[in-house]
């Protein structure tokens, strides 16, 4: 087949994906049908995630067209290949081992395993280096220095990035004496020419004393500055000192030419004259500098020499070093190399613009004359903190163009209406090298899509708009599922979610990092350094205490009276098994601890696994997991970790390090250190960074804190010239530990922050672009001093944009950039809505005209607010009260479950925030059994799924029990039960003020047919308690008597497994 090499750019929304897939099948058929066999097809991406998508867009694709063929290939991993650059390094390398005589295949490990393996290295060389000291000649010993400034920590991480370093620019070289001497005269050079034009400019205006005072200063420097640098001395510093002055700066009257000149040359004069006036004064501490880049240099060739042939070797190996221990085996095995090239006939790169340069190089390598498709968006490169560039994207397009190679431009939006599109537009117009999207649903633009833009006095403020809009949405009759909510920190998303939960509002929060941190996991840490450790006092003692085990503090108090501090607390407590010191202790804990031994006796005879699941089964973790998180991600963390502690050899780890190394720092890639994927995460509001969301698309998009400014990712470790190669170390000033900056650390810092100030509105851009349907933005000031309303501002009046502007945002947030895109038109089109909120909060809403076009809202008078009291006009998804219009709480005013209110007892011990411990798994068993009845009914209601199929995955042995429970329910005729599950709701949400209380909770079934709304509520418990379950479904009537207002509502309680049914009553 004729090769070929395409660059697509592809914009948010531009059907990325399906030209993907389309690509694919194309090549499929065209090589079939002249080779008679499946080619080759690699398609990269970014994650693990994307991947599987990517994998299941062309299997979904291969059943539509319906070929055998190119199904078969489509389900193979071995003819189309979908995957991430970080796997093919991990097969490419472990196809090369063979030819380093290794044959064990690589295992993953953390940054933290590298480093300790770093650590033992360098060690190794210090030694070697203290083997040489000479006690007479405190100088002997080379590397005493580094190890004051930075230790032995700081120079691990410093060699590591100089490894790294040394890979990617192959030149790289110290800032040394020779190399700083040819900057400073650089720097000389510019800045007597700067002055000499400067001199040029103002000769014609030296009748003003401003210009004639400067003059005298720049003809004193001017003298100076062309003197030989080796004679300069610190005394010589008065001669520039002036022009480094605040006198020294531009005039704010300036309207002459000549003048305008002048103003724009001080600035970039006055930059140079200050780094030669720290050089004189030695603020830049040039000389120690320059010692340590030299010994550092040279510690760190001996380290580079031995350290990447150890890696390559060794078994154990990082994600972020795969990249350059592939380029370093590419390279040193070119038949290898040549073979993985004949064995690929097309590759695919997808999200190209978040490629770095390693990266491109090893590409490079791979691809060479075979046909390839690069896919990307740089106006969606958003990966700088990961080394991704946009320049390579541009570097690329660059060479395609040159080279006459096809280059693609996707424009058209096909995500979101058109009129987010044109405001997408507006808003990203002044971003390097936009390209403006075309709406391809122009019908849309009609429609009531709208950015809105909410200012709140504080993150709290946001909290309750965010509730208010979802009411608003659910209200209007979106999904929860249909709308997510996006943020910068994961921090903000957890702290967002909880608020949703507390007005029941159900969300799922996507942690991307903390898997470590998770209780779950920690739980079982703690179990497995029970098994290797048990001796460990504080281990056995947090075991014993956790919920599974569950013993109070006071049974310790009286233990430690009996207890000698010659032994440990196993040992004691194993001893007194036997003994007669069991009468006096804890009856409970004896059995507790007998237990635990029990399981220890599994793990001495059958190993870690064995005794892993006998914990997991006989304490009750899964089933307690499911019943705290219903959507399964507590489970799956847990099965994650059992995965992880399976797959790897354990039984020969005897210390606590070795055994935390294994089970904690081994993981599988950047992604393994988030919670594994729930099983249940339907109908939820989604909650993501924004890194999380690339890639999706969702009907409603909410994103917070965009009052927040740009914060600036820490320097790097070793900052590098891309010119010359040239590096140096970081020093920090002993006085207050800021950075001191030489010439490399300044530009780089420059160079680093204009980069990240330019991905953060591409960050927008990604957050923005998810949406299908509406945006709503909140931002609040960084300062509460917010600008008091003018008398003459009142609800429902449009506001001028410089009032907006008056609200003090952080400096280069995202609130600034969408003001400022809008601020360009006139006052007469920059129009705001003012809504005062309870709270005394400023509301500002901007929505799009309803032409489409890009401009900015028309003059025609704002609807008026909806009142939050009205009465809702459809049955909604939820019911819940706004905060917006909540009572303000004492300790009185409790959230309580509608059982909690009802039950005075069970109030009271929520009051006092104990559960006793009488019956605990008793108790627990029957509620995670209830719970999974209650899910079955969810599923089935929102499903079409096999009744009998989810029963089993759900119940296992009780499985034909729960479905004869099952059938009574659908063969019954007391109520409509078949067609309130077809078209009613299931586990509807709702929250009411009820006696100074907020009531919350969730209907299992309830719904309208033409004999009125039901209220149906499932009960897994006695029947003898009918008359507490009429209660509840009286609260439940009254918490939606705004739905069955004006209608009969038929009140159901239905005992399934004991085959009874009660209608209680109605109300008209």
């Amino acid at each position: 087949m004729e090769k070929f090499k395409v660059l697509r750019q592809a914009g948010a929304g531009a059907g990325k994906t399906t030209g993907l897939v389309k690509d694919v099948k194309e090549y499929f058929f065209n090589h079939f049908s002249r080779q008679q066999s499946y080619p080759r097809i690699v398609v990269t991406t970014f994650t693990k995630k994307a991947a599987h998508e990517i994998k299941e867009r062309i299997i979904r694709c291969a059943i539509e067209v319906g070929d055998a063929h190119f199904l078969r290939a489509a389900s193979s991993q071995k003819s189309i290949v979908t995957t991430t650059i970080d796997g093919l390094c991990y097969d490419f390398l472990n196809r090369v081992r063979p030819n380093l005589n290794v044959i064990e295949q690589i295992e993953l490990v953390s940054e933290r395993f590298v480093q300790k393996e770093a650590m033992l290295q360098l060690k190794s060389l210090i030694g070697e280096s203290r083997q040489k000291y000479d006690p007479s000649n405190a100088d002997s010993f080379e590397f005493q220095e580094l190890l004051e400034i930075y230790g032995y920590r700081g120079l691990v991480l410093h060699l590591l990035e100089y490894a790294r370093q040394k890979i990617e620019t192959p030149i790289l070289r110290p800032l040394d004496i020779e190399l700083h001497k040819i900057y400073l005269g650089r720097i000389v050079s510019v800045a007597v020419s700067q002055i000499e034009e400067l001199l040029r400019l103002i000769s014609p205006h030296l009748k003003e004393s401003r210009y004639s005072k400067i003059q005298e200063h720049l003809l004193r420097a001017q003298v100076f500055l062309k003197k030989d640098l080796d004679s300069w001395t610190s005394k010589d510093q008065c001669e520039i000192e002036w022009l480094c002055t605040s006198s020294f700066r531009k005039s704010t009257k300036a309207s002459d030419p000549d003048k305008l000149a002048i103003d724009e040359i001080i600035p970039e004069l006055k930059k140079n004259v200050v780094i030669l006036r720290n050089h004189l004064s030695k603020k830049d501490n040039s000389e120690l500098f320059l010692r340590c880049n030299v010994l550092f240099d040279k510690l760190a060739q001996r380290f580079f020499e031995g350290w990447w042939n150890s890696r390559m070797i060794s078994s154990q190996v990082s994600v972020s070093e795969l990249a350059p221990l592939c380029l370093l085996a590419s390279q040193k095995f070119p038949e290898a190399l040549e073979e993985f090239r004949r064995e690929v006939d097309l590759w695919i790169v997808d999200e190209f613009q978040d490629t770095n340069p390693l990266q491109m190089r090893i590409f490079n390598l791979w691809i060479s004359d075979k046909s390839c498709v690069f896919v990307g968006d740089p106006q969606q490169s958003i990966y700088f903190f990961r080394g991704a560039r946009r320049e390579v994207f541009e570097g690329v397009k660059a060479e395609f163009k040159a080279s006459q190679f096809k280059l693609e431009t996707l424009s058209k939006n096909y995500r979101s209406q058109g009129r987010l599109v044109h405001v997408f537009n507006q808003i990203f117009s002044g971003l390097s090298a936009f390209t403006p999207m075309e709406p391809a649903n122009k019908s849309g633009e009609g429609s009531t899509s709208d950015l809105h833009l909410e200012v709140c006095l504080d993150f709290s403020d946001e909290v309750l708009s965010i509730k208010s809009h979802i009411a608003s949405l659910v209200a209007s009759g979106a999904s929860y599922e249909d709308i997510v909510i996006l943020s910068r920190s994961n921090s903000d998303l957890v702290e967002i979610g909880r608020h949703l939960k507390l007005d029941k509002i159900p969300v799922f929060v996507h942690a991307r990092k903390g898997f470590k941190r998770r209780r779950e996991v920690k739980d079982l840490a703690l179990f497995c350094r029970f098994l290797f450790e048990p001796e460990n006092d504080i281990v056995l003692f947090g075991l014993l205490r956790s919920p599974w085990f569950h013993i109070e503090d006071t049974s310790f108090i009286a233990l430690r009276k009996l207890w000698p501090k010659s032994d440990s607390l196993f040992d004691f407590l194993s001893r007194s098994l036997t003994s007669n010191e069991a009468r006096l202790l804890d009856e409970l804990l004896l059995l507790k601890f007998q237990e635990l031994i029990r399981i220890y006796n599994i793990f001495l005879g059958s190993g870690l696994s064995s005794a892993l699941y006998e914990f997991l089964q006989s304490r009750g973790v899964l089933s307690t997991s499911f019943a705290i998180d219903s959507t399964g991600v507590r489970e799956a963390n847990i099965w994650k970790i059992v995965h992880m502690l399976k797959d790897g050899s354990y039984k020969e780890a005897s210390q606590l390090e070795t055994l935390l190394d294994s089970i904690l720092d081994r993981v599988e890639d950047r992604e393994s250190d988030s919670d594994a994927p729930g099983l249940f995460e339907t109908n939820r509001v989604q909650l993501m960074t924004i890194h999380a969301s690339k890639g999706l698309q969702f009907e409603h998009v909410l994103v917070s804190r965009a009052g927040k400014g740009l914060r600036h990712q820490p320097d790097s470790l070793l900052p590098v010239d891309d010119k010359s190669g040239a590096y140096t170390l970081i020093l920090k000033s002993e006085i207050d530990g800021e950075i001191v900056h030489n010439w490399i650390t300044q530009s780089h810092a420059e160079l680093k922050k204009a980069s990240e100030k330019e991905e953060f509105s591409r960050f927008l851009y990604v957050a923005l672009t998810r949406a299908k349907q509406s945006l709503w933005v909140t931002m609040s000031p960084s300062s509460k001093l917010i600008p008091e309303p003018p008398h003459h501002w009142k609800l429902g009046d449009h506001l001028d944009m410089s009032d907006l502007i008056k609200f003090s945002f952080e400096k280069s947030s995202w609130a600034e950039t969408i003001i400022g895109s809008l601020s360009d038109y006139s006052r007469e089109q920059a129009r705001f809505h003012l809504a005062l909120s309870a709270g005394e909060k400023l509301s500002k809403v901007w929505s799009s005209q309803q032409d489409g076009s890009s401009s900015l809202p028309s003059e025609e008078p704002a609807p008026e607010l909806s009142d939050p009291e009205a009465p809702l006009l459809r049955a909604p998804e939820s019911l819940f009260v706004s905060q917006r219009s909540e009572p303000e709480r004492d300790d009185s005013f409790l959230n309580l479950s509608v059982s909690a209110f009802l039950n005075k007892d069970e109030r009271e011990s929520w009051q006092r925030k104990r559960v006793s411990t009488l019956g605990w798994l008793e108790r627990l068993n029957a509620r995670v059994f209830g719970n999974k009845v209650h899910r079955l009914m969810e599923i089935l209601q929102k499903t079409e799924s096999d009744p009998a199929h989810i029963t089993q995955q759900l119940f296992e042995s009780e499985d034909q029990y729960v479905l004869d429970a099952l059938n009574y329910l659908f063969e019954q005729e007391e109520f409509p039960f078949v067609q309130l599950m077809k078209s009613g709701k299931a586990e509807f949400p709702f929250s009411f003020v009820h006696e100074g209380h907020l009531l919350s909770g969730a209907i299992d079934l309830c719904g309208f047919t033409d004999a009125g709304y039901w209220i149906v509520d499932y009960k897994t418990g006695d029947e003898a308690k009918v008359d507490k379950a009429r209660k509840q479904l009286e609260l439940y009537s009254e918490a939606t008597s705004q739905i069955w207002k004006g209608s009969k509502c038929h009140l159901v309680a239905v005992y399934p497994f004991s085959k009874k049914c009660f209608r209680l009553n109605w109300h008209l």
